[in-house]
């Protein structure tokens, strides 16, 4: 919430050392790109917004609306008190919409949308990479798997739920889902009718 409000947040000044710094993996801007899209795709299915901005929601049965770009702090803290008591009025960005979904996928798409928000903060400097974003930043291929497996899947489909897995298990968990894919698709064959006894 303080966030929403307050607009970019202040970081304090990092001592200067001689210590390496810490790089994230080349190609990140495009995985964080591939990611970001399939996880908007699964907010268009559950019918959630997919446009960037901060949003408000009048109550828990109530639509999401997206307030305008150019709120100044001072306008959200007075919207924010206007809210009446009790309401559940809801005030997030895009990313954090679907972290109360009772679909466990929506929640997935919206946490892997925060740490996207937070790895490009990094990557444009606006805060400090620490070895908690490299780890993040190297779970995101097998996001991406995951998200991708979704996506395509059927609603009869059987899909894994979307978690980070090593990346050496992905193969052998596609080459499971394709075998029990294939094994209910295999009819039994039919039998010969039996000959009759000669009398």
């Amino acid at each position: 919430m303080s966030h929403w409000l307050g607009g970019r947040r202040e970081v304090p000044p990092v001592p200067v050392d001689d210590s390496p710094s810490i790089a994230l993996p080349d190609g990140l801007s495009e995985q964080i790109q591939t990611v970001e899209s399939a996880a908007l795709e699964i907010y268009r299915r559950a019918g959630l917004p997919t446009a960037a901005g901060s949003y408000v929601q009048r109550g828990p049965q109530a639509s999401w609306e997206r307030l305008a770009d150019n709120l100044t702090p001072t306008e959200k803290w007075d919207l924010l008190n206007s809210a009446p008591e009790g309401a559940g009025w809801r005030f997030v960005d895009r990313a954090s919409l679907g972290r109360t979904s009772e679909d466990p996928d929506v929640r997935r798409a919206s946490a892997l949308l925060v740490t996207c928000a937070g790895l490009k903060a990094r990557l444009s400097g606006e805060l400090p990479t620490s070895a908690q974003d490299v780890a993040d930043a190297l779970q995101l291929g097998a996001a991406a798997s995951w998200l991708a497996q979704i996506i395509t899947a059927s609603p009869l489909d059987d899909h894994q739920p979307l978690t980070f897995m090593p990346i050496a298990d992905q193969s052998a968990a596609k080459e499971k889902a394709a075998a029990r894919r294939k094994a209910a698709s295999v009819k039994p064959a039919s039998r010969s009718p039996r000959a009759k006894p000669q009398r």
